[in-house]
């Protein structure tokens, strides 16, 4: 079955965000520590593909590491800069999604995950072909 035939069997559609709302703040709430930042980076990601979201780094210092939903942030239009030229279907893959997580560095030189914000406004994309890259 193809992702748009589970879209239509699952009766939603997967541009309208308006109502809405996947909660994972329990599956990335977390008591373990880790050892590096990359550690942290690879754990997020394995628990995210479980539920078919892609993290990906918003940005990092020596300290912190803010981890996004690939779908975080605004979508961006592209327009054309010839008014001649045929449209395209161009601009961002982001739906508004707010899920973010960060891993902190602390004082015992350990990483510690908190959850920023644990809802996503999107259903899980089903196939990674449907995933920027």
């Amino acid at each position: 079955m193809s992702s748009s035939d589970e879209d239509l069997d699952s009766g939603h559609n997967e541009d309208d965000t308006s109502t809405i709302e996947v909660d994972h703040t329990d599956y990335f709430t977390t008591t373990q520590l880790f050892d590096s930042k990359d550690k942290v980076v690879v754990w997020a990601r394995f628990v995210a593909r479980g539920f078919f979201v892609k993290m990906v780094k918003k940005s990092c210092s020596q300290k912190k590491i803010f981890l996004t939903c690939d779908l975080y942030g605004e979508k961006r239009e592209c327009p054309s800069t010839n008014p001649d030229a045929r449209p395209r279907r161009t601009g961002s893959k982001k739906k508004n999604c707010g899920f973010q997580i960060v891993g902190e560095l602390r004082s015992d030189d350990r990483w510690e995950v908190r959850v920023v914000y644990g809802k996503h406004n999107h259903f899980p994309i089903y196939g990674k072909h449907n995933h920027s890259n």
